[in-house]
């Protein structure tokens, strides 16, 4: 997972991402078009395959996205502090609206 912030940018620090079925929100580490990189405070209990749906949604901008995708990867952050999880999107057109939204919004 080289290449990949600790924390998210100035773009995506308004941004949170939530599971369905689970409380906790996420914190977007980065977004690529086919997938997504998030920061995770406990360890998941899903493995890599695992089905995964929910919404990304920004309180500053008034924006909100629904994704689904499938857990790519949980690995330990190499600060100890948490996991990263990659995420990716089951996406049939190039660019997901959501990257296209924040083009807009900035």
């Amino acid at each position: 997972m080289e290449g990949i912030p600790l924390t998210p940018s100035r773009v995506l620090k308004g941004l949170k991402l939530h599971i369905d079925g689970l409380d906790e929100s996420f914190e977007i580490l980065k977004i690529r078009e086919e997938g997504i990189t998030i920061s995770s405070s406990l360890e998941l209990n899903l493995l890599a395959g695992s089905p995964l749906s929910g919404r990304i949604d920004s309180p500053d901008l008034n924006l909100q996205f629904r994704f689904q995708g499938n857990l790519q990867r949980q690995v330990l952050r190499p600060d100890q502090n948490g996991f990263i999880l990659g995420i990716q999107f089951h996406q049939t057109t190039k660019y997901p609206d959501l990257l296209i939204a924040l083009e807009l919004a900035s």
